[in-house]
């Protein structure tokens, strides 16, 4: 009995150095299907300190890292000046991503179209109903139904609501009553967290809309429509019309959202790791490896799974950022 007991404990402080030794990081859902994806890879081809990532929020990864309880966090919005103060940080952009309408019309028949100004007032509560007029301008040879609308919403910290509301503040009501933010007293709806709940509660829930990354809806097979862009077109998140948005990339950082050009899909972001700037040698050079990896030949894994690598120019620019800092 003695003998087993001792085992247990043996087998539990090796589990948990095990598990202190590993790289460990969380944040974005946003980018968290490429982030394993990329870990997996890098993990099968290098040799090394094991390395997972935890998909809990933007917002949630932060305030982890400002625990010191992961290594390093990833997020859709950069942090304000006071995190910064408290935590002394690298930051790199990793790929640009695109945030979808999402919808569940049981019934319909053609995609949909949606503009600013009508997914605002969906989610203001002043559109409620799938066949008001508003829709229907927009979308004259779609038929569609008389029922009410359930919009679904982050409850959580996400940088996918900042990159959502910054399009709705397009329309006047929406900026001058709400604005952007990373997190929301929402006018009206049902909350989920993360990108997978939204996808989740869409799909559960008959007239719903919701706003998610691109690869949820595709993984979950979600309809989801085109958005009226800055120069009038309807267009549809894909590889051709992210790639679009990325390439009006020019400084660092740089909103996505609503930029210039026909074929630009509008609602579009740059995510980020985060990386503390005092990390012990070990895993520093295994975090340094990861990174130089990603912003190299892990970029070429980012289109299968519907995400846009860096513009050259900005992956060897944040790679030489990467390389100055930590060879001081």
């Amino acid at each position: 009995m003695h003998k087993l007991v001792i085992s247990l404990l043996l087998l539990c402080v090796a589990g948990l150095r095990g598990q202190s030794d590993a790289l460990v990081g969380a944040g974005s859902t946003f980018a968290a299907p490429l982030y394993d994806k990329w870990i997996a890879s890098f993990s099968a081809q290098k040799a090394g300190l094991p390395m997972r990532f935890e998909a809990v929020g933007s917002g949630f990864g932060l305030s982890r890292l400002e625990k010191s309880e992961v290594d390093f966090a990833a997020s859709d919005f950069l942090p304000d000046s006071a995190f910064r103060q408290r935590v002394s940080l690298t930051i790199l952009p990793t790929v640009v991503g695109g945030v979808v309408p999402a919808y569940n019309v049981p019934g319909l028949r053609g995609e949909l179209r949606f503009t600013a100004n009508v997914l605002a007032a969906i989610y203001l509560g002043t559109i409620t109903r799938w066949d008001d007029p508003q829709i229907k301008a927009i979308n004259r040879n779609v038929k569609l139904p008389p029922a009410a609308i359930v919009p679904v919403h982050r409850s959580d910290v996400s940088g996918s609501t900042l990159v959502w509301t910054e399009f709705l503040s397009i329309h006047d009501q929406w900026r001058n009553r709400l604005g952007a933010h990373s997190s929301m007293e929402w006018p009206a709806g049902k909350s989920a967290e993360r990108n997978e709940g939204v996808a989740e509660l869409v799909e559960q829930t008959p007239y719903s809309i919701g706003y998610v990354e691109l690869i949820y809806a595709v993984h979950r097979h979600l309809s989801f429509g085109a958005v009226q862009n800055a120069a009038g077109q309807f267009i549809r998140a894909d590889i051709d019309s992210l790639s679009a948005a990325a390439g009006t990339l020019s400084a660092m950082p740089q909103s996505l959202v609503n930029c210039p050009g026909r074929n630009v899909y509008p609602i579009a972001s740059l995510t980020w790791l985060l990386i503390p700037t005092t990390m012990d040698a070990a895993k520093r050079r295994r975090m340094t490896d990861f990174l130089d990896w990603t912003l190299s030949s892990g970029q070429h894994e980012a289109a299968a799974l519907g995400y846009i690598a860096l513009p050259d120019r900005v992956a060897q620019d944040a790679r030489a950022a990467l390389h100055e800092l930590w060879a001081k």
